[in-house]
């Protein structure tokens, strides 16, 4: 037996500070700090980790072979930390003043706004055999802004978000600029079209890239997560052929910057790129050391969980459909008849459903728009759609600081994919 296959209580460190902005129409509610330090062990068997204070008189009655190597190493790495905590509140406020200046423009739109920011600054350190204690300091923040206005009695919405995992503010300045484009060419628009009410039915699709990252989130990501598909309904297996060739799906937490990155899970496994799907095939599962091996070709390194006296949980990283080889716009104007769906505000799925709320529903012929729709909120079969997708674009977009959640444990993740066109699917 290997040391990796020999289970032994697993010890972790972690030092996080925090800070969470909040405007609730257009005002600030909230500009606060705080800060964690806690060593944790999860013991053979246990889901959840145990947490104890570095003075906790119980935490120092505990023994293991590494313990004073790795509590010098630990006190080393914290130390560090402590020193780098000047830029990092200077980051905190170079945020505040960049949402300050998007509250005061929506102000002057007449638009509400409710923003929630949340900044996190954290150092985890993991004990493994063998004196080998991996660590990894990351600041990472989410951004999540829900604007509404009223005009001549019709009430719109619309929801950007944006985050980053490498000290950066560039997303969130982006971010501004992104609102800011939208307002002026959506919202302040003198003339406002009466729009009709979609219909459902079967139709060809096409998903923006924000809602196709969403529906690939959702109805795939989750689904593929070993935990769930062992219980899934759907009683699909490894290696099952469910799209087409061309469909591709990648988990990928080594991509820098984005939300889900890290070098390590809560496990304290090197994390790596899976391809989930392949040319339409089920090919691998997200996974953590429970489910290992239960399934074929399922490997550890997917546990994360909330705070580390949260259950660990298999979760999803940097997910995203992989880009085709063409440009889509040549198929939409080859196309007599389709669908565009844009401006995502919210979906979820329920067994084989997925829902989706679409802020702009387009009918185009030929390429070109030939009637708008209310948004709406509307239902796809899950297998039929991705059994359905027939062409993917070449430009994969990424959207950053999205919250998913799972077991009421919301984590930071970012989703991604080019636009997607699915045929002859039904619309309810």
């Amino acid at each position: 037996m290997s040391d990796r296959d020999k289970e032994q209580d697993f010890f972790a460190y972690k030092k996080c500070r925090s800070y969470k902005i909040l405007f609730q129409n257009n005002r600030c509610a909230d500009f606060s700090t705080y800060t964690e330090e806690a060593y944790h062990i999860k013991e053979i068997g246990s889901l959840v980790m145990k947490e104890y204070h570095v003075k906790d008189v119980s935490w120092q009655k505990q023994s293991f072979p590494q313990r004073a190597a790795w509590i010098e190493y630990t006190e080393s790495q914290s130390r560090w930390f402590d020193e780098q905590g000047k830029t990092i509140v200077s980051l905190a406020h170079q945020a505040y003043e960049i949402l300050e200046q998007i509250v005061e423009y929506l102000k002057s739109r007449h638009v509400i706004s409710n923003i929630q920011f949340m900044f996190d600054d954290t150092l985890k350190v993991f004990c493994k055999s063998n004196n080998f204690f991996p660590s990894q300091k990351q600041i990472n923040y989410y951004c999540i802004v829900q604007m509404s206005t009223e005009t001549k009695g019709k009430l719109s919405k619309r929801v950007f978000t944006c985050g980053q995992s490498d000290g950066k503010l560039n997303e969130l300045i982006a971010l501004k600029e992104q609102i800011h484009e939208y307002v002026e060419e959506n919202w302040l628009k003198e003339e406002q079209k009466t729009l009709a009410e979609f219909q459902p039915g079967i139709f060809d699709i096409v998903m923006s890239p924000e809602i196709a990252a969403l529906f690939m989130h959702e109805a795939i990501g989750h689904l593929l997560e070993a935990d769930n598909f062992a219980s899934s309904d759907l009683n699909l297996k490894v290696g099952e052929q469910i799209g087409a060739n061309i469909l591709n799906v990648i988990d990928n937490p080594t991509l820098e910057g984005l939300s889900g990155s890290a070098l390590y899970d809560d496990e304290g496994e090197m994390t790596r790129e899976k391809y989930l799907i392949r040319k339409g095939r089920i090919e691998q599962l997200l996974a953590n050391k429970e489910y290992e091996g239960k399934f074929p070709n399922t490997t550890r390194g997917n546990a994360r969980a909330k705070d580390c006296t949260s259950e660990l949980l298999i979760r999803m990283s940097n997910t995203y459909i992989e880009p085709g080889i063409k440009d889509i716009q040549p198929e939409i104007e080859k196309m007599e008849h389709v669908i565009y769906l844009d401006e995502l505000l919210g979906g979820n799925t329920n067994q084989n459903l997925f829902y989706i709320a679409a802020g702009k529903i387009t009918e185009l012929q030929n390429g070109k728009m030939v009637r708008e729709y209310k948004g709406r909120t509307i239902i796809f079969s899950i297998l039929e759609t991705v059994k359905n997708i027939c062409f993917i674009g070449d430009k994969l977009v990424w959207f950053n600081g999205g919250l998913c959640g799972k077991k009421n444990q919301n984590l930071s993740v970012s989703m991604g994919s080019p636009h997607i066109m699915i045929k002859n699917i039904e619309v309810k």
